[in-house]
């Protein structure tokens, strides 16, 4: 009855016809997730067949526990062979500096094994630059491995 106490109708049984349909179709299913990890043949334990039930009601299957997994080594070892890349840097695309331009201008060159620097401020200040950049690039080098061979 409703608030009015009018009767309504029954629709109770169609609605749990339709949910018992619909749990059926979602356990035959399953969620969709990712499919199951195939287990070892040897060490996976025999399932029991399902017994039918006489009232038609879907049977839920429990997974079994998960047991330890044994690595699958294969009979064969596969032979390839790795394929290996050659690496090297890019070509030097920097582009030549007027030295005697740059000199007029007041800017100072330093230079070592690794540093090829122009600079506007005082060489005086600057004279231990170009060791301590040796020195660095051999940490770096020794940290990093050194560098891939030029491409020309």
């Amino acid at each position: 009855m409703n608030a009015d106490g009018q009767e309504c109708p029954s629709y109770s049984g169609r609605a749990f016809g339709i949910t018992v349909v619909v749990l059926i179709c979602g356990a035959l299913v399953g969620c969709g997730g990712s499919p199951p990890a195939k287990a070892n043949p040897q060490s996976a334990p025999k399932k029991a067949k399902p017994k039918s039930a006489k009232s038609g009601a879907a049977i839920i299957q429990q997974k079994p526990a998960p047991t330890e997994r044994s690595e699958v080594v294969p009979s064969t070892p596969a032979v390839t062979s790795p394929v290996v890349q050659q690496i090297r840097r890019p070509d030097d695309t920097r582009p030549q500096r007027d030295e005697a331009m740059l000199t007029k201008l007041g800017f100072v060159k330093l230079t070592s094994d690794r540093l090829i620097l122009y600079s506007d401020l005082p060489a005086d200040g600057l004279k231990d630059l170009p060791e301590a950049v040796a020195q660095l690039y051999g940490l770096l080098e020794s940290y990093f491995g050194p560098l891939p061979p030029d491409r020309a």
